[in-house]
Order: structure tokens, then C-alpha cells, then sequence
């Protein structure tokens, strides 16, 4: 199964694969690790090349509609890093022990490095979007992790909770 999706997944993005290639050779140095732990944590948690969705579908989208920006880059790592520190976070909140079959950040170095280190690739992306110069896109970014955010403590607030509508 693994095999086949990932030759599907390759295909697909096939048209913005010397993009997906840059961004991944730059993703670890695009976060600025100035302690041990952080720089531990980030190359641990990129070390595993995943599908890289979110920026794949940023510049198809972009090409779609014809966008073409110096910060398209940047934009598109953006996506990927709000993605990985949400992931930190949510391991640490379902107490996770495994993603993608490897030990989580927080079970191998603890809950609180685990959250500071999502804080700071949540921060980066933030710098990176605000470099957007874009005031909508950086609206827009704001938004949608304060309704991440609301979302994560709806659903710690409904646990068990079978009465609970999609609304």
C-alpha cells in the first residue's frame, strides 16, 4: 500500500518536484536552532523526508492560477512548518509515543522541549509569512492558527462528549 501511494503521490507532484527538492534540501536550515536541544529536535523531526502535501499543493496552486512571487518559497515552507510544530504539539496532547513508526520529540526528550521547539518552528513561519509583505496572506495565516488552536480545545472539551454535532 505504502509503495503504491507514494508512486501516486510522486506523480502527482511530479510538475513541482525541483521546487519540493529545494525546500527540502532548505528546511532544517531555515530554522534558526541556537541551543542543542532545538537543533537535536529539528533534525530528528525533518530527518524524515515525509510527502511535503502542503507545499506540493501551494505550488500547484500557484502555478494553477498563474501566481508567481519571490516569496513563493518562503510561503510554501511556511505551510510545512505550521504543519510539523502542529504535529509536535498534537503528540505531546494525545501523548503519542510513535509518528511515522519513530519515537515522538516529546517521548524522547520531553513534553516541554517538545512544545518550546513547536513554538519556534510556529514562530519561523510566522517570520517567513510576515516576509510575504502581504498583509491579507499574514491575516490569513493568523487566522487559521488561532482556529487550529480553538479547534485543539473543543475537541479536549468534548472528549466523550457522543451528543457532539458536526455544527
Amino acid at each position: 500500500y505504502s509503495d503504491s501511494l507514494n508512486k501516486y503521490v510522486d506523480g502527482a507532484f511530479s510538475l513541482v518536484r525541483r521546487e519540493l527538492d529545494l525546500l527540502n534540501s532548505s528546511l532544517i536550515d531555515a530554522i534558526p536552532c541556537h541551543t542543542e536541544t532545538s537543533k537535536t529536535i529539528v533534525e530528528y523531526f525533518f530527518g524524515a523526508k515525509g510527502k511535503r502535501v502542503r507545499p506540493a499543493l501551494y505550488f500547484q496552486s500557484a502555478m494553477l492560477c498563474k501566481f508567481s512571487s519571490a516569496n513563493n518559497m518562503k510561503l510554501a515552507m511556511a505551510s510545512e512548518l505550521i504543519h510539523a510544530a502542529s504535529l509536535l504539539h498534537d503528540d505531546v496532547i494525545d501523548d503519542s509515543p510513535l509518528r511515522r513508526n519513530k519515537p515522538t520529540a516529546h517521548s524522547l526528550w520531553g513534553q516541554e522541549s517538545a512544545i518550546l521547539v513547536g513554538d519556534l518552528i510556529y514562530s519561523r513561519a510566522s517570520e517567513l509569512v510576515a516576509e510575504s509583505g502581504n498583509c491579507k496572506i499574514v491575516s490569513a495565516y493568523a487566522s487559521t492558527i488561532r482556529k487550529m488552536s480553538e479547534g485543539e480545545l473543543l475537541q479536549l472539551e468534548n472528549i466523550g462528549n457522543l451528543k457532539l454535532s458536526e455544527t
